[in-house]
C-alpha cells in the first residue's frame, strides 16, 4: 500500500489542531471555574483567612463573578467600586439590620451587585449611602439605607439600566436622587418593591429634564412629599396584572402613595371594587400613576342625624352609627372646624351664640384609619335670648271727643312678632300693625298709651314705651224760652246768655246758658268782668236785640251767634 507523504501530514495537522482547540476551551472552563471564588469579610477576625475590611477584598486580584461575603459587624468605610465589574457584595445574615456600612461609591460600575446591607450615615456622616456616576446593570436590593440626613439616600447621575429593588430608604434629607447633565441623562432604570418612607424633605427628587423612562411600580412612598420632578417624564406603574403587591393586595399596579397625616392619595381615594388599587389614577403634573396601590371601601357613614335637644347657648346631636364591624370612630366638625373624635352616637356644642345656626359635619373612619369622604351634615339654630328693639316715633296723631289714635315705627328685626299695648297700666291686647285707636275715653281726659316690643320666640323688651294725649271737650248750648217783663227802667225785657265753661263749675261738662233781665243800660256782672272784649260782645249784642226786637226771634239768633263766638274765643286762647 503507497501512502502519499502529503496527505499523511495534512492529516497531522488537523489532529492537532483538534487537540489544540480542546486544550484551549478546556483552560478557559477552568479559568471560569476558578473566578467563582468567595472572599470572606469578617471584623471580628474570629475567621481564618478573612479580609478585615470589605475594601481589601474588593481591591484583591479578582475574577469576573467573585462573591464577597461580609459577616455581621461594623464597617466605618466608603467602599470605592469604581471601574469595578461583575462582582456581587453581600451580607452573610441578608437581615439589612447587623452588617452595617457608612456607604459604597460605584462610579462606573458595571454588572456589580449590593445587597443585604444596613447603609447607615451616621458611621462616617457622609452625604450618600449609595452614589454611582455613569454607573450601568447595577443591582442595589434589599438594603436598609438610612440616616443621611443632610443628604441622599441613593444617588445616581448620568446612570442607565439599573435596577434598586426591595430596599427600605428612610429618614434622609432625600430617599432617592436621580441627577443628569448636559452630556449624559439618567434614564432606564427600575425601581420596584421599595419602601421610601419618612424622608424629610422628598421621597423621590428628578432634578434635570434630561431625566426619561425610568420605571416606578409597587414602591410603598410615606413621604411628607414624595416626589418632585424638574420636567422630567416618568413612569409610573406597570401593567395591572395577578400578583401579591407591596401592601398585600391582590394585583400589581403601580405605587402606594401616603403621608404620614394621613392625606396621601393612596389614603383618602375609594377603591370600590376591593381589588387593591384606587378607583381614581394620581395625577401630578406630567406624571402619572394609572393603577395607583391602595385605596379604601369606606364605612359607611352615621345614619338619622338629628339636632335632639336645643337651648341659648348649646345644641346636641344625635345619630346612628354604621354597624360595619370595621367601624373605628366618627369624626365631628361644626361649621367646617373639627372637634372631636367619638365613638359614641351623640355630640354637644357648647359655648355657642343665642339665635345662631351652626352646622354639624360627621366623617366615619375605620379601624385602619381610612376616611369616608362623604359627609353627612345637619344645621339648627339656638334659641333666641335677645329681646327685639323698642318702637320708634310713638306720638298720637288724631284725637277726638271719645278716642286718640296713636301710630309708631315697629323695630326692624326680622324676628320681631308683635307689640303688647298698655293703656293706662292696662293690658289691653297684641298688634301686629302700627297704630292703635283708644276708644270710650270722656271727654277732657288724659290717657297714657304703652308699648312692649315682642318677638317670634316670645322674648319681651321690658322697656315700655309711652306717650299720653288727652281728648276733645265739647261745650253744649242750652236754648231758654225768653220770658215777657218790664224793666225797672220802662224799656224792654229779653234774654241774657250766659256761657259756664266746664272749669268753671265742678263737674259740669256742658257749657249752660242763665236767663236773666236784659237792661237798656247794661249792668255789669261780676261774673263778667273777666274779660272786656267780652263785655263788649254782650253789650253789642244788647243793643242788637233792642234795635231789631220788632223782628220777631231775630234777636234771638243774633244772640246764639254772639254766645258761640264768644266760647270759639274762649277755647282758642
Amino acid at each position: 500500500m503507497v501512502t502519499n507523504k502529503k496527505t499523511c501530514k495534512n492529516s497531522t495537522f488537523l489532529n492537532l489542531s483538534k487537540i489544540s482547540i480542546v486544550a484551549l476551551l478546556a483552560f478557559v472552563l477552568l479559568s471560569n471555574c476558578a473566578s467563582a471564588q468567595t472572599l470572606i469579610v469578617d471584623s471580628s477576625g474570629a475567621t481564618p483567612g478573612a479580609y478585615p475590611t470589605i475594601q481589601l477584598a474588593v481591591d484583591s486580584p479578582t475574577i469576573i463573578g467573585d462573591i464577597i461575603l461580609v459577616k455581621p459587624g461594623i464597617y466605618p468605610e466608603l467602599v470605592n467600586l469604581q471601574y469595578k465589574t461583575d462582582i456581587t457584595i453581600m451580607s452573610e445574615s441578608a437581615n439589612q439590620v447587623d452588617t452595617i456600612v457608612a456607604g459604597f461609591n460605584a462610579n462606573y460600575a458595571r454588572n456589580v451587585t449590593i445587597t443585604g446591607f444596613n447603609i447607615n450615615g451616621g458611621l462616617l456622616g457622609s452625604s450618600y449611602g449609595i452614589y454611582s456616576y455613569e454607573g450601568r446593570n447595577l443591582t442595589i436590593e434589599k438594603n436598609t439605607i438610612s440616616e443621611f440626613l443632610t443628604g441622599n439616600g441613593i444617588l445616581i447621575k448620568n446612570a442607565n439600566y439599573n435596577l434598586f429593588a426591595d430596599n427600605t430608604i428612610t429618614n434622609n434629607k432625600y430617599g432617592i436622587y436621580i441627577d443628569s447633565s448636559y452630556y449624559g441623562t439618567s434614564s432606564y432604570n427600575t425601581f420596584t418593591g421599595n419602601n421610601i418612607l419618612f424622608n424629610t424633605d422628598y421621597g423621590i427628587v428628578f432634578n434635570e429634564r434630561y431625566i426619561s423612562n425610568n420605571n416606578f411600580y409597587n414602591n410603598y412612598l410615606m413621604n411628607r412629599y414624595n416626589h418632585f420632578s424638574a420636567s422630567a417624564v416618568s413612569i409610573w406603574n406597570t401593567t395591572r396584572s395577578s400578583g401579591v403587591n407591596i401592601i398585600g393586595g391582590s394585583y400589581m399596579g403601580g405605587n402606594y402613595w401616603g403621608r404620614p397625616d394621613g392625606t396621601g392619595f393612596s389614603q383618602t381615594h375609594i377603591d370600590a371594587d376591593g381589588d387593591g388599587i384606587c378607583d381614581e389614577a394620581y395625577v401630578r403634573g406630567a406624571d402619572v400613576d394609572y393603577f395607583p396601590l391602595g385605596g379604601y371601601a369606606p364605612v359607611v357613614g352615621v345614619s338619622d342625624l338629628k339636632e335632639s335637644d336645643i337651648g341659648y347657648t348649646w345644641i346636641n346631636w344625635s345619630w346612628t352609627n354604621p354597624s360595619d364591624s370595621n367601624f373605628n370612630h366618627s369624626m365631628v366638625y361644626l361649621d367646617g372646624v373639627f372637634k372631636a373624635n367619638v365613638s359614641t352616637e351623640h355630640f354637644n356644642a357648647t359655648v355657642l351664640s343665642d339665635s345662631t345656626t351652626y352646622e354639624i359635619g360627621i366623617r366615619t373612619v375605620d379601624k385602619s384609619g381610612n376616611i369616608n369622604t362623604t359627609w353627612v351634615n345637619d344645621t339648627a339654630t339656638t334659641l333666641d335670648g335677645t329681646a327685639p328693639a323698642i318702637v320708634t316715633g310713638l306720638s298720637e296723631v288724631d284725637i277726638g271727643y271719645t278716642w286718640i289714635n296713636w301710630s309708631w315705627t315697629n323695630p326692624s328685626d326680622v324676628d320681631f312678632d308683635h307689640c303688647e299695648i298698655y293703656i293706662d297700666g292696662n293690658y289691653t291686647g297684641t298688634v301686629t300693625y302700627q297704630f292703635f285707636n283708644a276708644t270710650g275715653i270722656s271727654q277732657g281726659t288724659v290717657c297714657e298709651i304703652g308699648i312692649m316690643t315682642v318677638d317670634s320666640s316670645g322674648n319681651v323688651n321690658t322697656n315700655l314705651i309711652s306717650d299720653a294725649a288727652k281728648t276733645d271737650e265739647q261745650a253744649v248750648v242750652n236754648t231758654v224760652t225768653p220770658k215777657s217783663r218790664t224793666s225797672s227802667s220802662g224799656g224792654n225785657t229779653g234774654t241774657e246768655l250766659r256761657i259756664i265753661e266746664p272749669d268753671e263749675e265742678e263737674d259740669n261738662a256742658v257749657a249752660d246758658i242763665e236767663e236773666t233781665p236784659l237792661q237798656s243800660t247794661p249792668e255789669v256782672y261780676e261774673e263778667e268782668t273777666e274779660m272786656d272784649i267780652g263785655n263788649n260782645i254782650a253789650e253789642e249784642a244788647s243793643d242788637a236785640t233792642e234795635t231789631t226786637s220788632s223782628a220777631p226771634g231775630f234777636g234771638v239768633l243774633t244772640t246764639i251767634v254772639v254766645i258761640v263766638s264768644m266760647v270759639l274765643f274762649r277755647r282758642k286762647d
